[in-house]
């Protein structure tokens, strides 16, 4: 498969991935990119999590069911269908290529990008941040995008999913390891990934948007901005009704809606939590330093309290 063939676009790489903590923005950055002419945008693949260890046991096996078992398993996925991957062919090019996780994700995305005629593929799932550096081992030549939110504003919005934790303080602490992971990244590989600002994503998107084309080695298209027109194309507005903001035009409201919905003592609490990392990435702190550094022994022992309560459950 030449792939990189493609004689439209300017694109440095073959494929890029958006990651960054749930809930800051990265479905909205799908929708944007997903309108440029030389991009597409995948559903969220969850490749990692899911079947990296289930495609890597059947590789090492030497029972050939085992390995078209996983197969099976990869290509009976919802993100596969959304796609348009015809299994039967996903099978029959696997043979083609090396029997290892990163060749077969690599495998998906090529077929995608052929269905969609494009010269980038952005494959975005939040949680992949997590895998940073396995991604890179499997696509040196990629780039990350990594979008960032005010974690008082993640915060907010985890309450009002189906999938939150139910805690502030653990929603938060997730929110600052997912930075903080990959601030590292960052430190190491500094050409290989962008940061790009939720709020100035919202408060002045030409000029963000600008930024990322030209990390993406695309030139800018105005039609990233109509995202009213992608109606919904990296996600089903049914099936997960949370995202439906992202079809609606930009504003800068829901990166401010915190300042309305939180009470004082929340926003004590996610400042003390989040502080270190949100000074790293220019977010102020609301309360008094001396007040939120005082509190913060009562939050993180509620914190380890809380990772104690997580851990038994899942032994449980």
């Amino acid at each position: 498969m030449d792939f990189s063939a493609n004689p439209t676009t300017e694109a440095k790489g073959e494929f890029a991935f958006i990651v960054g903590c749930p809930r800051s923005g990265t479905t909205l950055l799908s929708e944007i990119l997903h309108g440029h002419s030389a991009i597409a945008v995948t559903p969220e693949t969850h490749f990692v999590p899911r079947f990296h260890r289930q495609i890597q046991e059947a590789a090492k096996s030497t029972c050939p069911a085992r390995w078209r078992t996983a197969l099976e398993s990869l290509t009976s996925q919802p993100c596969c269908s959304k796609m348009g991957i015809d299994p039967q062919k996903f099978i029959s090019e696997s043979k083609k290529i090396a029997r290892n996780p990163g060749a077969l994700f690599r495998l998906l995305l090529e077929m995608y990008g052929q269905k969609q005629n494009v010269g980038m593929v952005i494959e975005k799932t939040p949680r992949h941040l997590r895998f940073l550096p396995l991604l890179r081992q499997w696509f040196p030549r990629a780039r990350f995008i990594h979008i960032i939110r005010d974690p008082r504003a993640v915060a907010n919005s985890w309450k009002k999913v189906p999938w939150s934790s139910g805690s502030l303080l653990w929603d938060t602490h997730t929110w600052a390891s997912m930075v903080r992971f990959a601030r590292k990244f960052q430190m190491r590989f500094p050409r290989a990934i962008h940061l790009l600002h939720y709020e100035d994503l919202v408060k002045n998107p030409r000029q963000a948007l600008n930024g990322l084309c030209h990390f993406l080695g695309l030139p800018f298209e105005p039609s990233m901005l109509e995202v009213r027109k992608h109606q919904g194309a990296t996600f089903d507005a049914v099936e997960e009704p949370w995202k439906r903001t992202a079809l609606m035009p930009l504003s800068t409201a829901p990166a401010n809606r915190w300042k309305q919905e939180l009470t004082g003592p929340e926003i004590l609490a996610i400042e003390t939590v989040a502080w270190r990392m949100m000074s790293a990435h220019g977010y102020r702190i609301q309360h008094p330093w001396p007040r939120v550094l005082l509190r913060a022994p009562t939050w993180w022992i509620r914190l380890a309290m809380k990772r104690l309560q997580i851990r038994r459950r899942r032994h449980t």
